[in-house]
């Protein structure tokens, strides 16, 4: 048996678990249909009493929620995700997650895990509807949430989700990339677990380009057409060569800033890569990685600045990787990811979840999930078990120092402002510092 689940509709594993739920979530947010994993990913699990296996110690000092009173029947815990990570009998990743979501319940008898499919934005989106639910149905509000590292801020900010310090000793494990716990905390506190990473990568065809450039000189003098996000809103390209010629993100007040040299020069890059017809008008309109990415498989251009994922979920045979171009000597880019994050406020299930988060970002599962879906992964231990080599010497060429993606605050901030001002220059319509002049005072007048 198959199973594809469009967004917004419920996995129940198994169906019987989390009827009140499906009750409240047919009323409050709308109807979706349910179904169950396939028999042959099942077994007979208690319906009436629980048995837990204790849960692990932790130091005097921790605060770990247990639950408060033993319950009438079994306790489920329901997790919301993108489709990107939904259960998915069709593919070797979705297979793998179903699996251990299987095995979690074998493990923990008497606990069901309940999986709700929701989009990755818009009204309908992860974070839009965990507001809403929040205030209309706090009882319908899941146990866990997988969220962009973009949306935890924003959920931390409208008290949306719960921190985890003192709750958790696994982000103290030395088995985790530095970018990794980054996208994990947000105001210098933990707030969830670093479940998949992303980042851009520089792709070409061996055999129609020369070889790859190391550098932002190199590339300008390629001679290679090469198509980016022109247009993303977040001008994460530019923002990323800024802070590679050494430019601060945030003035001395610690709010969003840009310096005027990084910017000249960083707007200089492509400037010189414009005139050397590198980058060219191609890629003006693109908002997304993704569309640069379609421009690369259609022809458009021979090589391509997009994300990591694109090309490590399905490596076409005629494409190569390598990581962004340094600048001076520094690495280029950063790691943007997702996370799992605590949002159930009964105390009942909270150490519960809590070990099912733990489960979903184990270093074992991790090792092979991560290379089956095409995320980089967010512990070193599970790179090394990546069967792939070549990829694995191509992710460990960055993964032990690449930074996370700023965060969103100076993201939204400057991002419209670093992008603006480079599509100035790919037109021509000012020079590089004229453009950074232009930048500095439309954020000093913002």
């Amino acid at each position: 048996m198959s199973i594809r689940v469009p967004p917004d509709r419920r996995i129940s594993i198994p169906a019987r678990a989390g009827l009140l739920i499906l009750i409240l979530g047919m009323a409050m947010l709308g109807g979706c249909d349910s179904f169950s994993l396939p028999d042959w990913l099942q077994d007979n699990r208690p319906t009436a009493t629980i048995s837990l296996p204790p849960t692990p110690t932790t130091s005097a000092t921790r605060e770990v929620v247990q639950p408060t009173a033993t319950p009438s029947g079994p306790i489920t815990l329901t997790v919301w995700v993108p489709p990107r990570f939904q259960p998915d009998m069709d593919t070797p990743e979705g297979l793998l997650l179903a699996r251990q979501l299987q095995q979690f319940e074998e493990d923990n008898p008497g606990i069901l895990v309940n999986i709700r499919v929701k989009d990755e934005t818009g009204s309908n989106g992860l974070l839009e509807t965990l507001m809403i639910t929040r205030l209309a149905a706090p009882a319908a509000v899941p146990s866990l949430v997988i969220l962009p590292r973009s949306d935890v801020e924003l959920a931390v900010k409208k008290d949306a989700i719960l921190p985890l310090e003192g709750v958790t000793e696994i982000m103290e494990d030395l088995d985790w990339y530095p970018y990794a716990r980054q996208l994990a905390v947000t105001e210098n506190t933990l707030y969830g677990f670093p479940f998949a990473g992303e980042g851009l990568l520089l792709l070409r065809r061996p055999a129609r380009t020369t070889s790859a450039p190391r550098t932002w000189e190199e590339l300008i003098l390629w001679n290679e057409k090469v198509v980016f996000a022109g247009s993303d809103p977040n001008g994460m390209l530019p923002m990323f060569i800024y802070q590679a010629y050494g430019g601060s993100i945030a003035d001395d007040e610690g709010h969003p800033g840009l310096q005027m040299s990084p910017l000249t020069q960083t707007l200089d890059v492509f400037n010189r890569a414009a005139q050397q017809n590198v980058f060219t008008e191609i890629s003006k309109p693109f908002q997304t990685e993704e569309q640069a990415w379609q421009a690369y498989k259609d022809l458009i251009a021979d090589a391509a600045i997009t994300s990591s994922t694109v090309y490590l979920a399905n490596p076409p045979a005629d494409t190569a990787a390598v990581p962004l171009p340094s600048i001076n000597g520094s690495q280029v880019g950063g790691l943007d990811g997702w996370v799992i994050c605590m949002t159930d406020t009964l105390p009942e299930r909270r150490a519960l979840a809590l070990r099912l988060a733990e489960s979903l970002v184990d270093a074992t599962f991790q090792a092979q999930w991560s290379e089956e879906a095409g995320y980089l992964p967010t512990r070193p231990s599970a790179l090394a078990a990546w069967k792939n080599q070549s990829f694995q010497n191509l992710l460990n060429s960055f993964l032990p120092t690449a930074p996370a993606i700023p965060d969103a605050v100076f993201t939204s901030r400057l991002g419209p402002i670093l992008k603006d001002a480079t599509l100035q220059v790919l037109d021509r319509n000012l020079s590089p510092i004229q453009a950074a002049q232009e930048a500095l005072k439309q954020l000093g007048t913002q």
